[in-house]
């Protein structure tokens, strides 16, 4: 038999956000220590007129002592900036039923708690001078506290699928599209191995020979080859990946023929581009299709790294604008016409056919352009819309942007943004403006793509968008 010298008292359990668990310890604790009428009843008071005896004096006097024991357990099992909280700290009564108000079967409580434990074990990392025991310690008391609030924290049963991983450093031969090299350049370059994309579903390589990091999920790897880092800049550029290939004679001759009409009709791809149109309200109106040319030949050595746009922004238009009067320049207006709606061809051009459209058994013609641009039939929408417009021009005649001279110039940014504007998805509004010279360069003013949970959250992800 154990002597009562060995017995050891039970511990305060202390609060860590899952009310329930806390609650059924605290109760057995109070239960054991004949106290648990203090929190479900509270102290007796009497009325003001009542005669006390001695003996009901003495009895109202241990109470309230056990009361005051009651709320020391509170005040050791409660942090304190909870208990900061609770305004009614008088009995223990009041504390309970404050914490029980507060945490009990609250939905949105748990979960703000639960997404406060999930940032806290993203961020976690192992601190300079702490031990892996410690760490470890650390990392298993945050997902018990994500487990105890609901998070499914293992498996279902099953064994996780590894097939995916590869050898840290081994080679790997990374696919490169058809749309980005010739038909004589070759199908992949090679690669090294960094680990697992955290962005996508892709394995992250680090390319030697533009000495930058690409993410592709078309590779193949050679686990048992690692790259070899004493080779020379001009050894890796002469390095040649050769292909496995089965080449019949029909291949040949079906490839001679397609040579032979591609010199003949010098043919322009197309491609389509899909896009979803949305109404005012976010929601999906209607898809749309569009069929163009790949109006690109780049030539490798001449602006093959260069990006040009067809039209200039009205951001850098008004930059410039904006900047001349600072510095006493003049600014002249030039129209370049760069598209054409009904320009008649005087050349013979050639297109692809398009994706889903192409006749069997003759894949290998090509269709002749007549105009650069093909215009559909208009109605009264499209009349409507026109209307709209000329409307809105007139009204907006006399309006403008004045940037001033001699004013400092300074870059400055305004953002603001509200709380939950929106009563169906509790969506908010953000916006932003860019002045120089006391004139705004750029403004925006959009709906919030996610769903915030304070208002200090919601006007970082202003900012970070008035940034991005």
């Amino acid at each position: 038999m154990t002597s009562e010298s060995t017995f050891v008292q039970p511990g305060i359990p202390k609060f860590d956000g899952h009310y329930d668990h806390w609650a059924m310890l605290m109760e057995n604790l109070l239960r054991s220590k004949e106290y648990c009428s203090l929190v479900e009843s509270g102290v007796s008071a009497a009325a003001e007129d009542t005669e006390f005896t001695e003996a009901h004096r003495k009895a109202c006097v241990e109470q309230q002592l056990k009361d005051l024991k009651v709320k020391n357990y509170m005040f050791q099992a409660i942090d304190r900036s909870i208990l900061k909280t609770i305004l009614d700290k008088d009995t223990a009564k009041s504390i309970w039923d404050s914490m029980k108000q507060k945490y009990q079967g609250s939905t949105m409580v748990k979960r703000a708690q639960l997404q406060a434990l999930r940032r806290e074990f993203e961020v976690l990392h192992m601190k300079e001078g702490e031990s892996v025991d410690d760490y470890f310690g650390i990392t298993l008391t945050i997902a018990n506290k994500m487990k105890a609030h609901g998070e499914s924290m293992g498996h279902s049963g099953f064994k996780p699928n590894v097939d995916y991983f590869r050898v840290f450093g081994c080679i790997g031969h990374v696919h490169m599209p058809d749309n980005k090299r010739s038909k004589l350049d070759d199908e992949s370059y090679k690669c090294v191995l960094l680990g697992i994309s955290e962005e996508s579903k892709a394995y992250r390589l680090y390319d030697l020979v533009v000495d930058k990091v690409v993410i592709s999920k078309d590779v193949i790897f050679e686990e048992n080859k690692c790259w070899d880092w004493g080779r020379t800049n001009e050894e890796i550029n002469h390095d040649v990946i050769e292909w496995e290939e089965n080449n019949s004679n029909d291949n040949e001759d079906a490839e001679r023929e397609r040579e032979k009409d591609e010199e003949e009709a010098k043919k322009i791809g197309v491609k389509w581009i899909f896009k979803i149109k949305l109404n005012e309200n976010g929601e999906v109106d209607k898809s749309k299709a569009r069929l163009v040319a790949k109006g690109y030949a780049p030539q490798h050595g001449i602006n093959y790294n260069e990006v040009f746009a067809p039209v200039a922004r009205w951001d850098t238009i008004r930059v410039v604008i904006a900047t001349a009067p600072q510095n006493g320049w003049s600014v002249y207006q030039l129209d370049v016409k760069s598209a054409f709606l009904h320009g008649e061809l005087s050349e013979a051009v050639f297109v692809e056919q398009p994706q889903g459209y192409k006749r069997k058994g003759e894949e290998h013609k090509v269709y002749k352009l007549n105009k650069v641009l093909f215009m559909s039939n208009l109605t009264e929408l499209h009349l409507q819309a026109a209307k709209r417009v000329l409307r809105y021009m007139k009204g907006t005649m006399d309006l403008g942007v004045f940037y001033q001279r001699k004013s400092k110039e300074e870059l400055k940014a305004y953002i603001d943004s509200d709380y939950a504007g929106y009563v169906d998805d509790r969506k908010g509004t953000y916006g932003y403006v860019f002045l120089l010279s006391k004139g705004a360069l750029s403004w925006s003013s959009k709906k919030q793509l996610v769903v915030t949970l304070s208002t200090t959250e919601v006007e970082f992800v202003a900012a970070v968008s008035c940034a991005c």
